[in-house]
Order: C-alpha cells, then sequence, then structure tokens
C-alpha cells in the first residue's frame, strides 16, 4: 500500500472495485497469453460453420483458437481416435497453455478405460479467457487423476475421469438450458460451474431438483448458500469479502465516508454491496454514498466529482463546491462495468488508494500502471501464500507462468468430485475395496452418493492451498487474502499483485 494513504487519511478518496462476475485473474507469461488477455478471440463457429456448439467432450473446439485442435475434433467426429490423439497432441506442443486440448486428449486417451464423468461450465463464447482459466483447473485436475503425473504420488487409479466442457456464455437463460440438458444426462456425476453469480442461480434450481452436485468455483452471492444440498462452492462468499474489505477501509485506512459504485442489476454486486455498507456502517460512524454502474460506459471525471462533493477534505485538491464530502469511493460492478471501474481507476491518476475484489485483480488494471498503485484487493488464493507455494509450482510447469484465483478454486471443485466419485467407488461401508479389473462389476456411484459424500463431516479433497471441506449451506470455509498493487517485473507490465502483508 502507498505510503501516501497513511500520511493523509482525511484527504482520501478509496475507489472499491468488486466486480460481480469475479472477473480479472492474471497470468504472468505474457508472451503464452498466460495474463487472461490472448490478444484474441475465438471465433464463434465451429468448422462446418453456424454457432458454436454448448457441449463437448472432444467432439467440436467450443475455443476455436488452433487449426490442430479443430482438425482434431473433426478426426474425433469422425471415430479416429489416433488421429485425434496425435492432433491434439500436435496442438498442445503448439500451445502448451491450452486446457481444452489438454482435456480432450485425456478423455481419449482414457477412452478404453472405465469412466467417470463430471462436466464444467465455462463462458466460453463471450469471455473466453475466463473460460480458459476455468478450464485450466480442471484439466489439471484431470491430468493428475488419470496420468498419476508428478504432483500425484501412487499408481494410476483404476478409473479414468471423463470431461465435458459446456458453454453458457455466461448468460442466465443459456445457464438454465445447459443445467437442464447435463441434468437429463445421467453420467454426469458432478458439474463445476457456474462462473457468475447470476448464471448459478439461474442454474441451481436444475441442479437441485435432478440431485446433481454442482460446486461453483467463482460464484460468491450470499443467496446461493442454502438453496440446496447439491448447490456448493469453493470460493468464500460476498460475506467474507464484503466484511474484510469494510475492516481495511475504517481501520486501516481510517475512513469514516465511502462512495460506493456498484450495478444494481448484478447479483454478486448487490451482494457485496450490501455485505460492505453492513460492515462499513456497524458502529454507527461510517456513511455510505451510493452511485449506480451499468454496462454503459460511465464518465469517470463526473463519478469522481460526485464522490468529492460527498467529502469536505477532499475539495480542497480538487476544487469542487463547498459541501460535506467522501473518503472514499467504492466500485462494486459486474463483469460488463469492468471498464467503466478501469476508467476511474485512471481519472484519478494515483492520487488516492484504492480498494477492490478479485475481480480487479486483472491484467487490465496493472497496465494502467501508476494510477493502481497501492490498489488493495480480497481474494480468495494467491500463488505467493505459504501453503500454495506446491500447488503453484505443479502449475508453473504444466502451464508455464503463475495462475490466478479462478484456476485455483476450479481445481479445488474438480478435486472434490473427482474425491466424492472415488470414495463411493472404493469405499462403499458395505463391500470389499474395489480396485483394477474389479471396477467394472463395482456398482456405478450415483449423484445422490456423491453429493452425500461431500456432505460427510469426515469429506475432505487435497486443495490448490488448503482441504476443501463443506458446510451445511454448501459453503468453504477458507480465508481471505488480501493483496496489493507494487512495482514489479512478473506480468510484463512494470506492476504485480503482492500480498499486502507478507510474512517473515
Amino acid at each position: 500500500m502507498s505510503r501516501r494513504s497513511q500520511d493523509a487519511p482525511l484527504l482520501i478518496t478509496a475507489l472499491f472495485m468488486s466486480l460481480a462476475l469475479l472477473g480479472g485473474g492474471y497470468w504472468l507469461v505474457r508472451s503464452n497469453g498466460l495474463l487472461g488477455n490472448e490478444g484474441q478471440t475465438p471465433p464463434t463457429t465451429n468448422p462446418q460453420g453456424g454457432p458454436a456448439p454448448s457441449l463437448s467432450s472432444g467432439e467440436q473446439a467450443l475455443l476455436a483458437d488452433s487449426p490442430d485442435k479443430l482438425a482434431a475434433t473433426a478426426a474425433g467426429q469422425a471415430g479416429n481416435s489416433t488421429q485425434a490423439i496425435a492432433l491434439l497432441r500436435k496442438s498442445l506442443q503448439q500451445r502448451p497453455n491450452d486446457p481444452e486440448a489438454l482435456i480432450y486428449l485425456n478423455n481419449w486417451l482414457a477412452r478404453e478405460a472405465p469412466q467417470r464423468t463430471i462436466a464444467v461450465v465455462v463462458p466460453a463464447a463471450n469471455l473466453p479467457d475466463v473460460a480458459k482459466e476455468l478450464l485450466r483447473g480442471v484439466a489439471q485436475a484431470q491430468a493428475q487423476w488419470n496420468q498419476g503425473d508428478r504432483e500425484r504420488s501412487g499408481p494410476k487409479p483404476a478409473w479414468q475421469l471423463r470431461v465435458v466442457i459446456a458453454d453458457d456464455s455466461n448468460n442466465p437463460v443459456t445457464a438454465k438450458a445447459v443445467a437442464e440438458t447435463l441434468a437429463a444426462d445421467p453420467r454426469v456425476l458432478g458439474v463445476v460451474g457456474h462462473f457468475s453469480s447470476t448464471t448459478s442461480l439461474a442454474a441451481a434450481g436444475v441442479y437441485q431438483r435432478a440431485g446433481l452436485p454442482m460446486i461453483s468455483p467463482s460464484s460468491t452471492a450470499v443467496t446461493l448458500s442454502g438453496l440446496g444440498d447439491a448447490v456448493l462452492r469453493t470460493v468464500p462468499s460476498d460475506r467474507q469479502a464484503g466484511q474484510a474489505l469494510a475492516m481495511v477501509a475504517r481501520q486501516q485506512l481510517k475512513l469514516a465516508r465511502v462512495s460506493v459504485f456498484y450495478n444494481p442489476k448484478s447479483a454478486y454486486s448487490q451482494s457485496l454491496k450490501t455485505e460492505f455498507v453492513k460492515q462499513f456502517m456497524a458502529d454507527g460512524r461510517g456513511q455510505v454514498q451510493l452511485q449506480e454502474m451499468g454496462s454503459e460506459p460511465i464518465d469517470a471525471q463526473r463519478a469522481i466529482g460526485q464522490a468529492q462533493s460527498f467529502n469536505t477534505e477532499g475539495l480542497v485538491l480538487f476544487g469542487e463546491r463547498q459541501s460535506q464530502g467522501s473518503e472514499g469511493l467504492v466500485l462494486l460492478g459486474d463483469r460488463s462495468t469492468l471498464p467503466s471501474a478501469l476508467a476511474i481507476v485512471e481519472a484519478n491518476q494515483g492520487r488516492l488508494p484504492v480498494l477492490g475484489g478479485d475481480s480487479i485483480y486483472s491484467l487490465d488494471l496493472l497496465k494502467l500502471g501508476a494510477s493502481a498503485q497501492g490498489t488493495i484487493l480480497a481474494i480468495p488464493w494467491h500463488p505467493d501464500l505459504p501453503q500454495s507455494l506446491d500447488f503453484a509450482k505443479a502449475m508453473r510447469r504444466r502451464w508455464g507462468g503463475d495462475v490466478n484465483w479462478r484456476t485455483a478454486m476450479a481445481y479445488d471443485a474438480a478435486q472434490a468430485l473427482i474425491q466424492a466419485i472415488n470414495q463411493e467407488i472404493t469405499q462403499k461401508p458395505d463391500q470389499k475395496p474395489v480396485s483394477g479389473s474389479d471396477l467394472n462389476d463395482a456398482q456405478d456411484p450415483t449423484r445422490s452418493a456423491v453429493k452425500a459424500a461431500l456432505h460427510r463431516p469426515d469429506f475432505q479433497a487435497a486443495g490448490s492451498s488448503a482441504s476443501v471441506r463443506f458446510a451445511n449451506t454448501g459453503d468453504r470455509s477458507l480465508p481471505l487474502v488480501l493483496i496489493t498493487v507494487r512495482e514489479g517485473n512478473r506480468s510484463g507490465t512494470g506492476f504485480d499483485f503482492r500480498l499486502l502483508n507478507p510474512g517473515p
């Protein structure tokens, strides 16, 4: 955190950015496109033309970013698995950080082994970088389970994991339709997804009625808690994030007034705003100004001016009319409001500190350079945490760079489903342990059994930084991480996300 926020705490406007779709996330090897801005948007058509398919386990490419991958899916459609495998390996040689290709490759390699199926739902059509971040976590978990690689000790398992990728375009109507399709396929034993709180809320009822466990890696709205025993998540809820950020604003920055920018049409944004305001005003002394943001571009200078008019001390700094004013500016938008939020940070020109949530954890923020320096964010995971080091090392080895919190939470969700399925196959209390050739004779695990396993008091799965366990509400207890933007050379922008209070 910049020292200037401590030198003049009463002349501060804190911009608190927490955008609803939990976007952002940065990869630290720009040449490989690992920062989430890979320079091109994959076309939304398949090789035969028409709209991109919504589901695939290797028959179609949802992210049409590699000619060899497209050729591999065509070979798979024609029943030529040998050619499909060869083309996918070739594609991965050229684009080793492509998780869709790795998932399809491992699906094909597992074709002759006993398989169990899960699905992962991502916003592939309109948020391809987000989709890849989520898919990398699932691809990592599948590869470790199926191949028994260096990140996982012991022999290969008796069954192989098959992954179906579904695209909901981050649209609640499409999300519900995707959920209905997955629920209708009895082979699907669990779902990693959806991405946003809005899409997860839209699909949750379908999964609950079908008894199909859904584990979201990135939906944080408080309203997801307790919707049913089939609705879970690996990411902390907005209650934790809102409280943590409010405490930073009050206790560390000593702010008594903040202006809150949020999107009233976003479930996440509304949820985070509510939790932040509740904690910020808990002692009766905090004051909040609310400003709305939508998908239309915002007049950043006007927005800052409105916040300044809420702050007496700020008036002197910015030359506004004499009135009672704001000491902080809080933006709680969603993915559609990210450009507006960044415009406000840029207009601020680093004069005032910024507070934010996981959505601002993005290369776009780092590209603002000194304007973003000192920004404090609350996220669920960071590669520099001591408990994250082993996982972060394994991910660098496979993908060529540091991964973000969405990848880590997606990995945790896949790990939880793998562990629950495996327990139901190999550890049934009424049968002897199953392994090897005996697996084909074992009773297939049911969705209800997998769901029950996830809720057992003694259930736990190895996660990216901590064991994955769920409360009765479907929530996970995971401490949030406070980070800040500082000068550095990992992202290629001259600035990096670092732990706010690193240990010794």
